[in-house]
């Protein structure tokens, strides 16, 4: 059994995330059927950048899951909220678990805590994006209250 610890924080543990996030990037990219040039040009520094510039150092989330034993980062979740506007706009932007370390209940966890924060700033709507090719997640996202919203098709 593994010992995980979770880490609660916002932009200053995002460098954190950047191997498990390239991972996910990899993962994408063999999923998609359309679009997997897209991620390879989409560099971590750059996907920061834009996720800064979208929050403007307000409302980041990260949740990092570590192995006591090893040390080592085994999942994370990264959230925002923004301001619409009409109101305040939650977004789990990515979560990855390790492959050796899902079925443990550590992306229940993150979700969890993810969607506390949000509630707990009044967010009126919440949101995740999944990746064409990548539908096998919508079992999990599905019992946290998510379901397809729309499809927004794209010219290849």
């Amino acid at each position: 059994m593994h010992d995980i610890q979770y880490i609660e924080g916002n932009e200053e543990l995002l460098d954190q995330i950047e191997p498990l996030w390239l991972k996910l990037s990899e993962h994408h990219q063999t999923v998609t059927k359309y679009f997997s040039y897209s991620f390879s040009p989409f560099t971590f520094q750059r996907r920061k950048a834009v996720l800064l510039n979208k929050v403007r150092g307000e409302f980041i989330k990260v949740d990092l899951a570590k192995d006591t034993d090893t040390g080592r980062i085994v999942g994370y979740c990264l959230s925002t909220i923004v301001d619409t506007g009409i109101g305040k706009e939650g977004e789990v932007e990515s979560i990855y678990i390790e492959p050796e370390y899902r079925n443990l209940l550590i992306g229940d966890r993150l979700m969890k805590n993810a969607l506390e924060w949000m509630d707990g700033h009044k967010v009126t709507r919440k949101k995740v994006g999944v990746v064409y090719g990548n539908e096998r997640v919508f079992a999990f996202y599905e019992r946290y209250g998510f379901y397809p919203g729309a499809t927004i098709l794209r010219q290849v």
